[in-house]
């Protein structure tokens, strides 16, 4: 299945925000949210970048094992 996930983080790494943008399946929506959060903390934004927070969209596949 496949999960479309979009990601916030805070300058200092914490996670802003996780949100499903569309997923296959329900289960896999928990699991990605969970992957996300469990994920953290993110690395530092560099002293350069002057940004409140980024974000990002991935498409994450799951295969079963």
């Amino acid at each position: 299945g496949a999960v479309h996930l979009k990601v916030s983080i805070n300058p200092d790494g914490g996670l802003r925000e996780a949100s499903v943008l569309e997923a296959s399946d329900q289960r896999l929506t928990i699991l990605c949210l969970e992957d996300a959060r469990s994920a953290t903390p993110y690395p530092r934004f560099p002293k350069e970048l002057k940004t409140a927070q980024a974000s990002y969209e991935f498409l994450v596949q799951y295969r079963p094992e």
